[in-house]
């Protein structure tokens, strides 16, 4: 059976990824205008001779070339700066994407679901972070399921009336030391 569809999202956390491409997109003017002020300041004390449309013009190299170069930025910025602007909102999918796993896992462990595990795309990152929470999450599941094991096994010994009192007795306090070998498996840290 071929594998249905599924539809791409580009915008999973719409705030990171925006402030995200905002703040790359501002790294690029900024790149821009030091450029820019740079060359001013290399070529503040050599004159240049501009010859434009049959004018020529003698002046200060900076203040000569200074709209050229502005004009230079702005036709390099614009289209630059879309293309690096979908780059940014691509590759930051590979951290809000697991981001938002995470977030959705945790959420999940906090109404009460456990045992759930994390898959991750291939390139994504916090993959570390993502085998370590699924770790966590699936043994704090087997841990429930042996506590889960161990209270059926003590209602059936606290419903046994053929036996005596002695050994439900022992038998409850089998099962007493094992809840607590559980309990000790964890450290709870109050502070």
């Amino acid at each position: 059976m071929p594998q249905q569809y599924k539809r791409r999202h580009y915008f999973i956390d719409k705030r990171l990824q925006g402030v995200f491409a905002l703040r790359v997109y501002l790294v690029l003017i900024v790149s821009a205008v030091a450029i820019t002020l740079l060359m001013s300041a290399l070529t503040s004390d050599s004159f240049t001779l501009l010859y434009t449309d049959n004018d020529l013009q003698i002046g200060h190299t900076p203040l000569l070339i200074l709209k050229r170069l502005l004009l230079a930025n702005w036709i390099i910025i614009a289209p630059v700066g879309i293309i690096v602007v979908i780059l940014a909102i691509l590759l930051s999918h590979r951290i809000a994407g697991p981001i938002y796993k995470l977030d959705s896992i945790l959420t999940s462990m906090n109404n009460n679901i456990i045992g759930q595990t994390i898959h991750l795309r291939q390139k994504d990152n916090f993959k570390d972070t993502a085998n370590k929470l699924t770790t966590f999450n699936t043994t704090l599941a087997g841990k429930i399921e042996e506590i889960k094991s161990i209270s059926e096994r003590l209602d059936v010994v606290i419903d046994n009336t053929n036996q005596s009192a002695d050994v439900r007795l022992e038998q409850t306090q089998q099962l007493s030391r094992e809840l607590k070998l559980i309990a000790d498996f964890y450290t709870v840290i109050n502070e």
